[in-house]
């Protein structure tokens, strides 16, 4: 199915009906100067949009030998325990207050479980506060940026992405 091409009368309407949703964008993102240049040149996106190409990611030939680098993480070189990991910026759409609460409802049935919180940012004194009030010093670390989380994620048993929804 390609709404782009002028085979039938649906195509049309559908062009029709997408032209009109994103005469109101304020801007675009594709995922190639193909899908771009295809939206532009059938008069769906005004050139005048603001736009920007963010293609897929692709994972390196090496790929395998970056996840397999060395950590420094105690809970992970001799492992223990079940370790969960996230990654991201400690701000408040992260929403890593709802996974610190949902940690502590888990450590009650699997008390040696211990999290791995990566990244940095403005909510950190407030997770740090939090991880008190909720008794879980000893079971959440927060090691901060990481250039390679891959790595964590590697030799973890858990990877949990927060987000709040819609944002």
């Amino acid at each position: 199915y390609n709404p782009f091409s002028n085979s039938n009368l649906k195509n049309y309407f559908d062009r029709w009906f997408l032209k009109f949703l994103y005469s109101s964008a304020h801007g675009f993102i594709a995922n190639s100067r193909d899908t771009l240049s295809s939206f532009r040149q059938f008069g769906i996106l005004s050139n005048s949009t603001r736009s920007i190409v963010i293609g897929n990611p692709v994972i390196p030939n090496n790929f395998t030998s970056i996840m397999q680098q060395p950590v420094s993480h105690s809970w992970l070189i001799n492992k223990t325990s079940n370790v969960i990991v996230s990654a991201g910026r400690f701000v408040p759409v992260k929403d890593y207050s709802t996974l610190l609460y949902a940690f502590s409802i888990v450590r009650r049935t699997l008390p040696d479980t211990r999290l791995i919180l990566l990244g940095d940012g403005d909510e950190r004194p407030l997770l740090e506060d939090l991880i008190g009030r909720l008794s879980l010093v000893d079971h959440v670390s927060l090691p901060g940026f990481k250039e390679n989380p891959c790595r964590y994620f590697y030799r973890s048993d858990l990877f949990i992405s927060t987000s709040l929804q819609g944002r």
